[in-house]
């Protein structure tokens, strides 16, 4: 929703769309340096119209994701380079930076970094950003992952091994 965050441009569309595109045309141009480009977005961006997605895409919040996401699948094909986009649930844990009712409850979302992960958008629960750091390191480090499209929320399972990662890639 709207906030105050949102004061000198900094919207959704500036932000998710317009910059990550900008990025994106970089990336393209520099194609020779890069090897591969990872994003972080959202669960909920092929659902638009289910709740709850519905109401956190009142203001075009998952829209603008979904074109930048179209941005930089477009220019690592266009560029001869991999991509991997990651759509975490909604992000719990520590540092609590957003006004919502994480913050306010402090919800850590459990003592371990077990993780579902599936390919597309299909999805719905919490995500340990710590899991989701984990996640965007396995995605630009492991040879398996190249040019997906994965949805991740954590679980109360044991975290993950660098080999169920390789798997889970290929």
């Amino acid at each position: 929703f709207p906030t105050m965050k949102w004061r000198g441009g900094n919207t959704p569309t500036a932000i998710d769309d317009e910059a990550v595109t900008r990025i994106a045309n970089v990336a393209f141009k520099k194609s020779d340096m890069i090897k591969k480009i990872v994003m972080v977005t959202s669960v909920g961006i092929e659902r638009t119209s289910e709740m709850p997605f519905v109401i956190l895409n009142l203001f075009g919040v998952l829209d603008a994701k979904k074109k930048g996401e179209e941005a930089v699948a477009a220019a690592a094909t266009r560029g001869g380079f991999d991509y991997a986009i990651i759509r975490p649930g909604r992000l719990v844990g520590g540092p609590y930076t957003n006004p919502d009712v994480a913050k306010l409850l402090q919800v850590e979302g459990g003592a371990e970094n077990g993780v579902s992960v599936s390919a597309g958008d299909s999805l719905l629960g919490d995500c340990k950003r710590d899991a989701c750091a984990e996640a965007v390191v396995q995605a630009l480090t492991n040879e398996n992952c190249k040019n997906t499209v994965f949805s991740i929320i954590s679980t109360d399972d044991k975290a993950w091994t660098n080999e169920r990662w390789s798997e889970t890639f290929q």
